[in-house]
């Protein structure tokens, strides 16, 4: 039920402090309950690069990830909003001194940051994927790819049925490659058996064994839908066949990261990432027995502002 069409319109602002980035988004909730999203901004702070190498943050990337939080607050300030979350994920989580980050950014700039689980970032996807994607009456499988872990959520009649949070995002992932002098075609092998618990907890969910569509939602899948119209000259960004993603990444593979930047004009913190995070797709679509996947290009901050905007409805008392 919508809100009252007497209300006035609010703003609310998420910001998410992920591993390969840092967003922030601005929506409007209508006077209506409609939700618009207004403004999003990326910080290229990538928080994995520390934390899955040293498994801490260092003093340069804390005054990195400071600095984009007191732009965001600024932003926050100027636009008067009173209602906003933010909201840290892998790289934090698992930082020794994730905390650190958490008190600078609540002493520079009042902010209160939000280190969350993998079972919350995956409801915020949820949440993200049901307001763009119409869920009900199909049993989906929801991937988010994001730098430091992924979420893989079966929702089944529009309810999440399960939920787990996998330690394979991309800069993790890079970072492990780096560790052990190993390359990106030897990433098939390094996450087999963790690619076949996912496909073991997706058949074990309810409605899991007979996937209707896959969704897959993060900056790399955005990057590859991209790359579709791109590379393989295919009219529509917002979706991939599995053909297509073996096509792609045999091609990303045979491209240097350095020439990715030139050719495909990706930028440096996607170009080293997106052929493992396409690998990484593409083993989760087989084992799930699915040919295509949807790319709605939404994201944990989208997720959040579908949340404060229920919020605003219920304090309006619309529902």
């Amino acid at each position: 039920m919508a809100g009252r069409t007497d209300a006035t319109p609010e703003l609310v602002a998420a910001i998410d402090a992920g591993s390969n980035g840092m967003r922030f988004a601005i929506g409007r909730v209508e006077a209506d309950g409609r939700l618009t999203e207004l403004e999003h901004l990326r910080e290229s702070v990538r928080l994995g690069a520390d934390t899955f190498t040293t498994g801490t943050l260092s003093p340069e990337t804390l005054d990195l990830a400071t600095r984009a939080f007191e732009r965001f607050s600024g932003l926050i300030k100027i636009n008067a909003i009173a209602r906003y979350r933010a909201v840290a994920t892998s790289a934090t989580r698992d930082a020794t001194n994730g905390r650190d980050l958490v008190a600078r950014v609540s002493e520079r700039t009042g902010l209160m940051l939000e280190v969350i689980d993998g079972l919350e970032e995956g409801a915020l996807i949820f949440a993200a994927v049901a307001a763009t994607i119409d869920l009900r009456g199909r049993t989906a499988l929801l991937v988010d790819l994001g730098g430091g872990s992924i979420a893989v959520t079966i929702a089944r009649d529009g309810v999440i049925t399960a939920s787990h949070c996998y330690p394979l995002g991309g800069v993790r992932l890079l970072s492990e490659l780096r560790r052990t002098n190993r390359s990106e075609r030897d990433l098939g092998g390094m996450i087999s058996s963790q690619i076949d618990d996912i496909s073991q907890v997706i058949a074990a969910s309810p409605g899991g064994r007979n996937v209707d569509f896959a969704v897959a939602t993060g900056g790399n899948p955005e990057a590859l839908g991209k790359l579709r119209q791109d590379l393989l000259g295919k009219g529509k960004a917002d979706k991939l066949k599995r053909s297509e993603l073996d096509e792609m990444i045999d091609r990303l593979l045979a491209l240097t990261p350095e020439q990715r930047m030139d050719e495909l004009d990706l930028r440096a913190d996607r170009a080293d990432v997106i052929a493992i995070a396409a690998i990484v797709l593409r083993a989760i679509l087989e084992k799930a027995g699915v040919e295509k996947v949807v790319t709605p290009g939404v994201g944990v901050a989208q997720g959040v502002l579908e949340r404060l905007a229920a919020d605003v409805r219920e304090a309006r008392g619309g529902g």
